[in-house]
Parts: C-alpha cells; structure tokens; sequence
C-alpha cells in the first residue's frame, strides 16, 4: 500500500472518531477546536488556526478549496447558508492535495456548519422559551 494511501485511511479512520465528538459539541467554540484539531492530525501543516467571520457572508464561495499545488488552504465552514468562520492552513512547502483529501476537507466542513447550525438552533429555542416563561408570569 502507498503512503498517501495510508495516509488517507488514516485520515478516514480518525473522521470516524471525529464526527460523534463533534454531534456532542455543546458549543461554537468546542466545533471549531475540534475541526482544527481533525485537519491538524490528518493533515499536518505547519501552522493552523481558526479565523472567525465578521459579516455573514449568504454566498458560498463558488469553489472553496482549490486544487493544484498550495501553501496555504482556507477551510470555510457555513451553517444555514453564512459564512461562520474559516480553518486556515499553512505549509512551508508546497503541497498537492487529491480529490479524496479535498473531499474530507469539505466533509469536516460541511459536518462543522450543521453543528454549528443545530447549535444556534438551540440556543435559539432556549431564548424563546425564557420569553414565552417571562410573558406567562407577566399574565
């Protein structure tokens, strides 16, 4: 078996552990250090961070991940269709990625923004019941 083979069943077995964790995140924060996390282990770059977005981008980048060989890849990560935040990566070297590493990239993506959504969802939720809870007092 090649390297890069292995190198990307590795990756999949450790997606395999990253999206339970990741459905029990309680917060923005914790979807956003464990998405880092996944593609600091799967993929090993130099450096990585999490830029958080300051406007609400409603239109998805037309092709997030460009293929062909980087230094630097940005990870947008969108729930109920706004711009949440990016995971940035940095490589000294130049670097190719496959189609099967930009999948999983965009897989750890996509999978981060339904949390997040269900996580505004709730928060949402909780809100209006404390209103609705205020209001049947105030009667």
């Amino acid at each position: 078996m090649s390297k890069g083979a292995k190198s990307e069943r590795g990756g999949l077995r450790f997606f395999q552990r990253f999206v339970p964790e990741l459905w029990d995140a309680e917060s923005v924060e914790r979807v956003y250090a464990l998405a880092l996390d996944a593609v600091q282990e799967i993929f090993k770059p130099d450096r990585a961070f999490v830029a958080l977005s300051e406007s609400k981008n409603l239109v998805p980048d037309a092709q997030a991940i460009q293929r062909g060989w980087m230094h630097d890849l940005t990870l947008p990560i969108y729930a109920a269709g706004n711009l949440m935040g990016r995971v940035m990566l940095q490589f000294e070297e130049s670097r190719s990625f496959s189609d099967d590493e930009t999948a999983l990239l965009e897989l750890i993506a996509v999978q981060a923004g339904f949390v997040i959504e269900r996580i505004q969802e709730r928060q949402a939720a909780s809100v209006e019941r404390k209103q609705k809870d205020d209001l049947m007092r105030v009667v």
